[in-house]
């Protein structure tokens, strides 16, 4: 109770969208956006979802330790989030920080459970972030409208995603083959970046994919992807396949 009282004095929460039952003598699994389970006649809170409720300050970096924390999702708020005491969220699969105003990712190597992970939408600038590289356990990595830049990455480490949007970023240079080895990939969204060369050959061995869009990469140069388009007739199960906008042959 006290973590979730720090968290509403810290985001003005006089000011929320949405605040029924907080601060109030009830319990705070009754709270707005908040969710228990019971054990034992013990509730313990497991989900907190605030997206867009007009939180405006800083999120305490105590709210990580609660330990059987397993979503948290602050979308579309004007927060930033301290991960400096990530590491105690041991229980947390989901965290959902999109459309705020996060900084940096200082930290976030820590979410070591992490299955999902959503960054989209914070005008996040550098290189591909180092600390993503270390969330072994992703499925889910949102990090689309960003400022992104420079090449991509050997992913290989994070060869169970099943779902990858970097789109709307500024990564240039060529696809690395090693993009092949996320084959439990479903959906795949690169679109609106500065990639250019060939589509690497390795792509086909994401045959699981239903989902796969690497248009519009002429940012740069106006050129974008060129050469040979590959067969993608093996991939029964594509719902949507776009590659528009390049310079393929």
């Amino acid at each position: 109770r006290e973590i979730l009282e720090r968290l509403y004095y810290s985001t003005d929460g006089e000011a929320w969208t949405e605040s029924d039952q907080w601060l109030s003598e009830k319990s705070c699994c009754l709270w707005h956006g908040v969710r228990c389970t019971k054990n034992d006649d013990e509730s313990t809170i497991v989900e907190i979802t605030l997206r867009s409720n007009g939180l405006d300050g800083a999120v305490p970096p105590q709210i990580f330790l609660l330990d059987k924390l397993a979503i948290l999702n602050l979308d579309g708020n004007n927060v930033n989030v301290d991960f400096s005491l990530l590491s105690h969220a041991t229980s947390l699969i989901s965290l959902d920080v999109s459309h705020i105003t996060l900084p940096d990712l200082k930290g976030l190597e820590d979410g070591v459970h992490l299955t999902e992970l959503y960054l989209s939408g914070n005008a996040l600038a550098g290189s591909f972030p180092t600390e993503i590289m270390a969330l072994v356990s992703l499925k889910r990595l949102s990090m689309a409208q960003n400022h992104f830049e420079g090449s991509l990455p050997d992913l290989s480490s994070l060869g169970g995603l099943e779902f990858l949007s970097i789109h709307d970023n500024h990564f240039t240079g060529v696809i690395p083959p090693t993009i092949g080895n996320l084959d439990k990939l479903l959906f795949l969204m690169m679109q609106n970046n500065a990639f250019s060369g060939n589509i690497p050959s390795e792509m086909l061995k994401l045959s699981s994919l239903w989902f796969l869009n690497l248009s519009n990469q002429k940012e740069k140069d106006g050129v974008g992807l060129k050469g040979p388009l590959p067969s993608f007739a093996n991939f029964h199960e594509m719902r949507r396949f776009d590659v528009s906008h390049n310079s393929l042959t």
